[in-house]
């Protein structure tokens, strides 16, 4: 994703992070997590055995076995801070820069993750949620990765991995209101031992762009753990997203399997409130083997309401209502080389009308009767897309005697 200067204007919707604090804290005077100034250039050799590296600027890596498949030489250089700010400061979500470095091989390609430690003073804290970023210095692309970060107050580290090497560092979430007051006997235990998870998700589609992200921060030097879950969406103005779903069903019902087709996709959009809303009329049509020697003709029209909610990580999609208006159904066989009807019925939201074969009789029998409607339990027919276009939903659905395996398709678009 390009980040520009114009999407500053989602810093005001940062107050949704309020309470995130981690440490609970000032930076450092010098804006650095160094506890040193930091040398112009750092080497250190690794071979296939791996092993635990330190640079002169006090970054440790512990590179596991089989990470590089020959010997190779690391480099890691600490990266223009200056440059580093003004990039964060165009993201969607405005990351404070504390540390930044580019660390790359001489030779091949890493094999696996390694674990870097970070050195922080044990007496300055900083404020503000700290998360692993990576950045690409020419695109000034902003990547926030899923990760794993730990800090260690008592042996001033932070600690996060590595699966490839470019330009990467540790930046702070904003915070409004700090709870995270070391000196108070209430909030000391939050500036302890702290570990957080972070997932998030990045989406680009034309001038669209958005950026969803959502961290899991437990406290582990306070009484009971205790784990809190914070999300921030933001998104240009050119988001003005909408789409359409395809249902199609595999019916399976006594040892034989029908296809049922729904041909026209129901459109939706998301809302400004980021609800889901939508409806539309779609043609059903299934034709298939029936008993004996046995064949069923079914089509029919239906009109089906989405609504749901949309968390910047997934469109949510509550059991979508489906009404069918009208349809036609048709039970034959072939008898002496002639198609036989043993039922020939349509039917609309009121009655059904049909002619009937009737043996031993040998005769049609026609009838009109009222179509009875039920309240049935749908919730089933939730459904849950990642913001993806093309991403498919499965799901099976038990009936009285059957199984429906419901294919659902996404198609995503922007205006």
């Amino acid at each position: 994703m390009k980040n520009s200067r114009s999407l500053s204007i989602f810093r005001k919707k940062l107050a949704v992070l309020s309470g995130l604090a981690l440490l609970g804290l000032t930076l450092l005077p010098s804006c650095s997590l160094f506890r040193g100034e930091g040398s112009a250039k750092n080497l250190q050799a690794i071979s296939s055995q791996g092993g635990t590296l330190e640079f002169e600027n006090g970054i440790q890596l512990v590179v596991p076995a089989n990470s590089v498949s020959e010997d190779t030489v690391i480099h890691l250089d600490p990266v223009d801070f200056a440059v580093v700010e003004d990039i964060l400061e165009g993201a969607l979500i405005p990351v404070k820069a504390l540390s930044f470095f580019d660390i790359s091989l001489e030779k091949g390609e890493l094999q696996k993750a390694v674990k870097v430690i970070l050195p922080v003073s044990t007496k300055n804290k900083f404020i503000g949620i700290p998360v692993h970023i990576e950045i690409d210095l020419d695109s000034r692309e902003v990547m926030y990765h899923p990760t794993e970060l730990v800090y260690d107050p008592d042996a001033g580290t932070i600690e996060f991995s590595l699966e490839s090497f470019s330009t990467h560092g540790v930046g702070t979430l904003p915070e409004e209101e700090s709870h995270s007051d070391c000196d108070s006997p209430a909030t000391a235990c939050r500036c302890g031992w702290i570990r957080s998870e972070s997932k998030a998700h990045d989406f680009s589609m034309g001038d669209c762009q958005a950026l969803s992200y959502e961290t899991t921060t437990k406290f582990m030097d306070c009484p009971g753990q205790p784990t809190e879950k914070h999300k921030d969406s933001e998104r240009t103005a050119e988001c003005d997203w909408k789409g359409s779903v395809l249902f199609q069903y595999d019916i399976a019902a006594e040892g034989i399997v029908w296809h049922l087709d729904c041909s026209d996709p129901i459109p939706f959009k998301i809302g400004e409130d980021d609800k889901l809303s939508g409806s539309g009329k779609t043609h059903c049509v299934l034709s298939g083997a029936f008993g004996e020697g046995g064949n069923l003709d079914l089509d029919y029209d239906a009109e089906i309401e989405l609504s749901g909610t949309f968390d910047g990580f997934e469109l949510d999609f509550d059991p979508f209502r489906e009404t069918i208006t009208n349809g036609h159904i048709r039970i034959w066989a072939m008898v002496e080389g002639s198609e036989l009807a043993l039922i020939d019925a349509t039917f609309d939201d009121k009655s059904a009308s049909a002619d009937m074969f009737v043996l031993p009789e040998a005769s049609m029998f026609s009838f009109v009767v009222p179509v009875e409607g039920e309240e049935r339990d749908r919730s089933a027919f939730a459904f849950k897309f990642p913001l993806e276009d093309e991403a498919v939903y499965q799901t099976a659905i038990p009936g009285d005697g059957s199984l429906i395996n419901l294919t659902i398709t996404l198609n995503l678009e922007v205006e």
